[in-house]
């Protein structure tokens, strides 16, 4: 329908009767405006063919209004285009058959039967109201109450008819009955009051209704609601909470996650109180099973002790979620309209059926990762695609100038300065990686030519075609992703309906993509649900099966009852009637059979705590409804009138806490909370011990490895002194304290910034010693991608270069001399042997420069270096060394017993192979300048609002950060390291150096 209505609208825009389409359509030049309104107007009509078969009869006789002319011309003309085959026309013809002699009639069953529908449109009543006059029909039912309740309406209904009716008529003598059955049960009562209308119902003994097994709140509720009674009556005596009642569960979190990690160890709760009750006795229905979705499998199927582990499914999740072919394959049509950047596309590419298409793995996409990242590729196809953008058709950054680099490396030897026909080769590849960049290259190849033949608009038939080739072009597919492949075709051949539906037109890229995104979206997995574990499922109809134990979590405000907002122009809506379908109504009475369908237990859980800042959050609607009704009909022992309903509340309503390991889970005495994770209670002991890692520096210091090399290379001494923490991690227990990768970046450069400004700054200054031209660098940087685009990068490079120049001026008059012979030391110290290089040495001495700042590592560095220059350097070589940095010069003096402080730094150097040594370059440093402020010291360790504290780096805060920071600074041990390290250091440094 809506293919013909596509067709239809465009010719009578411009008559006066659809001025309000016109001005909708007006700006459409895509033809997306009118795809989505004649899908709602299809859909709508659709609706009216089930609710609103007499209005759509007046149409066809040429009755219609001011409000409806427009929907009445449209709908005469799909009538005139398909004939009047609609499913009002074929009630009408049904019904007249059913009461004619009509051959038809002796293929009937001699029975049918129809089970658990919770409601049904008049049309369906009324064909199974034709077909009773001829044959059997049985209509079993779930009748939440076993008393005439069809009249009952809620408390807010009553007075809102009141209002209306003046207090006069018989509004006045409404009943509520039991107040939850009258909110919740609207769908439920107008259903079962239109079946009574309808036709002659034969009820038997009145139906089969069984009261509630239990004496437990649960079990009072429901059976409330089966005799409608109203036990929050004032005349009722109110019924107490037995303090294990435990069947009516509400448990209030801080995000969807803790709800999951709160569910889970309830019910190992209930399986342990309830020997009988196994997995498959518990059902969860979630409103958002899709978001849900990864922390159920992460918390339900994340392995952990194999006694804690419940089997489980997860039922009606789309299959447009994240990871399935379905949303690779609209993630691809999605990326033939963007910019390409360089997240995105190896986003894309990672997803298994892409790789596996172009032969690449999963170690393979870790250096393709790379390589975009190391040759400046950003986003844009090339210069011609960013004009298209309404950018300046720059082609630095771009996919085709890094793909360039890389085919250049792999073809030519390449130094790193050297360009070919303005394009520098891309080094770091070796010949056997030619798989690799052949696969890149293939994927963004077919990638780049489906943005351009995307583009183009075409007949739907031609675009499922078209469709079918991209999924064979991009997606190798096992036996896991058949289903989602057969799903895929099936909605790209339906695109062909279109052209047999009636459409000439031609639909452009956006359309095709949301008819898709539309189509697949309707489809759900059809495999989880009664998997033979806990079941996890959406809130739909229908799913009201008995189960001992039914928990609804992410019961949050907002989220259920779904609110149902139609369209402007719905007459349905304008214009209500008994029985029409509405989504909240359903969502309410869906609340209304989980709470019957639970055996033993009702869980609720929503998120009812704010994660920012701890705020109450309000449940659903309906939650606060059961809760209101449990508390002015129950009661607590022991505590006053005034505040029962505080205590019910608090009785019902579990608080949890932010996170798993917080301590109150596993102290005794705590109430109700509890957590069965073993790992959590470790993390909550580890809290308690204040934060030191349980275990990890246990045991310290450790012996001397037996397997100790006799020689220390001189670099790992250095390394030491740099950080005594990381080198005992690394080199001792073997933990490599990784940076965590910094995120692709998916925009060009716009300044120098950061590592890239250091790097370049140091190889102009590299240049400018040998008497290069440092402009014959500025193409160098712009072809690895790190300078702007345009003038901005010759600015950018302009000040690197004077930056540079002036660093040159300080340095060259230090190192205009040729370097003397490498100095290869071997001392004998402590019994081992330090041995190792030392170059830059000239007649004046040892020199050392950096253009950048200096820091504290640098004087640690030129240290170790300047006592080996002095312990082992030959007759001839001056025993001096200089540090030349942008903001200072030092210079230290010869060392009259360099052997000496070896051999101390040799000494500490073992002892940090058994144990941390609480020594911090820049914090102890500043303790050294300033004894008398240890304050000073605990700002370097601690950082500021503006700058990283030393104490942040991953292994200094590993081994020393749940240290209190003015204690750390203030321990005789740091002290004395300090000293003991710098003290000679800075002893050695010149006057006025």
């Amino acid at each position: 329908m809506a293919w013909q209505l596509m067709e239809l609208i465009p010719p009578l825009i411009g008559e006066p009767v659809f001025s309000p389409l016109a001005r909708y359509l007006a700006d459409d030049p895509g033809g997306l405006k009118l795809y989505q309104l004649a899908s709602q107007v299809a859909d709508l009509f659709d609706q009216y063919t089930l609710f609103r078969p007499d209005m759509l009869d007046g149409w066809e006789a040429g009755r219609d209004c001011d409000r409806c002319r427009w929907q009445a011309i449209l709908w005469r003309l799909l009538v005139g285009r398909a004939g009047a085959r609609h499913r009002g026309s074929l009630l009408r013809e049904f019904c007249r058959a059913m009461a004619g002699n009509n051959p038809l009639l002796a293929s009937l069953p001699e029975r049918i039967a129809v089970f658990g529908i919770p409601a049904l449109p008049r049309y369906h009543s009324e064909i199974l109201t034709a077909l009773a006059a001829r044959t059997e029909v049985h209509l079993f039912l779930l009748n939440p109450c076993s008393e005439h309740w069809f009249q009952i309406v809620s408390e807010g209904e009553k007075s809102r008819r009141l209002v209306r009716s003046d207090l006069t008529g018989s509004d006045a003598y409404l009943e509520s009955g039991n107040p939850l059955l009258a909110s919740l049960g609207r769908q439920g009562r107008d259903f079962f009051d239109l079946l009574y209308d309808s036709a002659p119902l034969d009820e038997g003994e009145g139906g089969s209704f069984v009261a509630p097994e239990g004496d437990g709140l649960l079990h009072r509720l429901q059976g409330d609601i089966l005799t409608l009674a109203d036990a929050t009556d004032l005349r009722e005596e109110r019924r107490c909470i037995a303090p294990d009642d435990r069947s009516l569960q509400v448990h209030s979190c801080h995000s969807p996650l803790r709800e999951i990690e709160v569910l889970h160890d309830r019910l190992l709760a209930l399986f342990e109180e309830h020997p009988g009750l196994t997995p498959r006795d518990v059902v969860v229905m979630i409103p958002g099973i899709d978001e849900y979705a990864p922390y159920i499998s992460a918390v339900f199927g994340g392995g952990g002790e194999e006694r804690r582990s419940i089997p489980f499914s997860i039922a009606d999740r789309s299959v447009t979620g994240a990871g399935s072919l379905v949303r690779a394959f609209l993630t691809l049509l999605d990326l033939a309209e963007s910019r390409c950047g360089a997240s995105q596309v190896l986003d894309l590419l990672a997803h298994p059926a892409i790789a596996r298409r172009f032969e690449l793995s999963n170690g393979d996409l870790a250096t393709v990762r790379r390589w975009v990242t190391e040759s400046g590729i950003r986003w844009g196809v090339d210069g011609e695609d960013r004009g298209r953008e309404g950018l300046p058709p720059f082609g630095e950054n771009s996919w085709r100038a890094g793909l360039e680099r890389l085919l250049l490396g792999y073809a030519l030897p390449g130094d790193g300065l050297t360009l070919y026909r303005d394009i520098l080769p891309y080094d770091d590849l070796e010949g056997s990686e030619a798989r690799l960049l052949g696969g890149l290259v293939a994927f963004t190849d077919a990638l780049f030519g489906l943005k351009e033949a995307f583009a183009r608009s075409r007949r739907p038939a031609a675009w499922g075609t078209y469709l079918l080739t991209l999924l064979d072009r991009f997606f190798s597919v096992d036996e896991r992703l058949l289903g989602e492949q057969t799903l895929l075709t099936a909605a790209c051949a339906d695109l062909a309906r279109g052209e047999a539906a009636g459409f000439t037109g031609l639909l452009g890229p956006a359309v095709v993509r949301s008819w898709l995104n539309r189509q697949l979206e309707r489809d759900k997995g059809l495999h989880g649900f009664l998997g033979g574990g806990v079941t996890f499922c959406a809130m739909l109809p229908m799913r009201s099966i008995p189960f001992r134990v039914v928990a609804l979590v992410g019961m949050n405000d907002g989220l259920f009852p779904r609110q149902n907002r139609p369209p402007g122009f719905d007459l349905m809506a304008a214009v209500p009637r008994r029985g029409d379908r509405s989504i909240r109504d359903e969502d309410r009475y869906l609340f209304l059979e989980a709470i019957l369908s639970a055996r033993d237990c009702l869980y609720l859980g929503y998120v009812g705590q704010s994660s920012r800042d701890n705020g109450i959050l309000p449940p659903s609607v309906l939650v606060s409804e059961l809760l209101d009704y449990v508390e002015r009909s129950s009661m607590v022992a022991g505590v006053p009138e005034a505040g029962q309903r505080e205590a019910v509340r608090q009785r019902l309503v579990t608080r949890h806490h932010l996170h798993p390991f917080h301590p109150a889970y596993f102290r005794e005495g705590t109430g109700r909370l509890f957590s069965y994770s073993t790992e959590n209670c470790r993390a909550a002991q580890t809290r308690q011990q204040g934060g030191e890692p349980g275990g990890f520096l246990d045991g310290l210091p450790l012996p001397l490895p037996a397997d100790l090399p006799e020689t220390i290379p001189l670099e790992r001494l250095i390394a030491f002194l740099r950080s005594p923490a990381e080198h005992f991690l690394r080199n001792r227990l073997g933990i490599r304290l990784e940076k965590v990768a910094a995120p692709m970046e998916d925009r060009e450069p716009f300044i120098v910034d950061g590592l890239d400004d250091y790097l370049l700054a140091n190889e102009l200054v590299e240049q400018l010693l040998a008497g290069n031209d440092p402009d014959r660098l500025e193409p160098v940087f712009r072809g690895r991608g790190l300078l702007p685009p345009g003038g901005q990068g010759l600015v950018a490079f302009g000040k690197l270069r004077a930056r540079a120049e002036q660093f040159t001026r300080q340095v060259a008059p230090l190192v205009a001399q040729e370097p003397l012979h490498p100095l290869d030391a071997a001392l004998s110290v402590n019994g081992h042997l330090l041995a190792g290089r030392i170059d830059g040495i000239r007649l004046t001495g040892l020199v050392r420069y950096r253009c950048a700042r200096q820091k504290a590592r640098d004087l640690l560095s030129l240290w170790v270096e300047h006592l080996v220059l002095n312990a082992a350097a030959p007759a001839g070589y001056q025993l001096r060394s200089r540090l030349v940095m942008r903001d200072l010069s030092r210079s230290f003096a010869p060392v009259p017993d360099a052997a000496g402080h070896l051999a101390k730094l040799t000494e500490l150097y073992l002892q940090g192979l058994c144990a941390p040594l609480p020594f911090f370059p820049e914090t102890s440093l500043a303790l050294c300048h300033h004894p008398d402020r240890p304050d000073k010291a605990v700002a370097i360790w601690s950082g500021s609002s503006h700058s990283r504290g030393e104490g942040e780096a991953p292994a200094f805060d590993r081994c020393f950060g749940s240290n209190d920071s003015a204690g750390l600074c203030a321990s005789p041990e740091f002290g004395e390291l300090a000293v003991a390290i710098y003290g000679p250091l800075l002893a050695s440094l010149e006057e006025g150096a």
